[in-house]
C-alpha cells in the first residue's frame, strides 16, 4: 500500500487507513484525512518538508513524518501540477516546487 509521503505532487488519492492510535494519527483524523476521503497532493517545499494537501475544500501542510501514517490508493488516473501551471506567472517545477518566471 502507498503512503501519503510517497505519492507525487499532482496526484489525487483515497485515504485508506491511519496508522496507529497515538496522538499524531488522531490529530490527522481531526484534521480531516479519515478513511475514504479523496486528498490531493499539490506541493511540498523545496527540502521536501513539509507537504501541502488539498483535502474537503481546504489546504492543509503536514509534515512528511505524519504523512507516512497515511495509507493510500492512488488513483491509475494521476494528473500531474504541471499541465495546468503553464496559465500563471508561476511555474510549478517537476518536484511541486514553485519557480518565479
Amino acid at each position: 500500500m502507498t503512503t501519503l509521503a510517497s505519492l507525487p505532487v499532482g496526484c489525487r488519492a483515497k485515504v485508506t487507513r491511519i496508522e496507529g492510535v497515538d496522538e499524531v494519527s488522531c490529530r490527522l483524523m481531526e484534521m480531516g484525512i479519515t478513511p475514504g476521503v479523496e486528498i490531493a497532493l499539490v506541493g511540498m517545499a523545496p527540502l521536501g518538508d513539509p507537504l501541502e494537501l488539498e483535502i474537503r475544500g481546504y489546504r492543509l501542510s503536514i509534515r512528511k513524518s505524519e504523512a507516512a501514517k497515511v495509507e493510500v490508493e492512488q488513483y491509475d488516473a494521476c494528473c500531474l501540477a504541471n499541465e495546468d501551471a503553464d496559465s500563471g506567472p508561476d511555474r510549478q517545477s517537476e518536484h511541486g516546487q514553485i519557480d518565479a518566471v
